[in-house]
């Protein structure tokens, strides 16, 4: 198992297990496996992205959330982070979704946070928002 971080801060970061947030609060560590690509049946399919800049995909579908839409506001929940939070447990939930490059090897994490725009309507300007993945959307994101 490892844990990831970006900055190449992983020792200076972990305590018991758990890390400290940006903002000091106590994180659950993000652990992955490193995958055996000359077994792995994904491999050829692994080569097409290893030298991507941004290895990505996207995908664009529609949707009936009505009744999601009547769950949240019966909830008094942000439609806007409960949304979020739906679609990245969703997500999540996929394997595939899962897998990074790191440190040039091919690893799957137990689980991926997120992140999203927002408009912050002071400045007129975006900001990058990154979400921790928790485990419950009650309690956390009511308005």
């Amino acid at each position: 198992m490892g844990f990831h971080r970006t900055d190449g801060k992983e020792k200076d970061f972990m305590e018991n297990g758990r890390r400290s947030g940006q903002y000091g609060e106590r994180v659950d560590m993000n652990t992955y496996q490193v995958i055996d690509e000359k077994n792995w049946e994904r491999a050829m399919h692994c080569m097409v992205f290893r030298e991507s800049v941004e290895p990505a995909f996207c995908v664009t579908f529609e949707v009936d959330i009505t009744n999601f839409r009547q769950k949240v506001k019966a909830q008094n929940l942000s439609f806007t982070l409960a949304f979020v939070y739906a679609v990245c447990k969703g997500a999540n939930e996929i394997e595939a979704f899962r897998y990074r490059f790191l440190d040039g090897r091919v690893v799957l994490f137990d689980h991926i946070d997120t992140a999203f725009t927002y408009l912050n309507q002071d400045t007129g300007l975006f900001k990058m928002v990154n979400v921790p993945l928790q485990g419950s959307i009650l309690g956390k994101y009511r308005r």
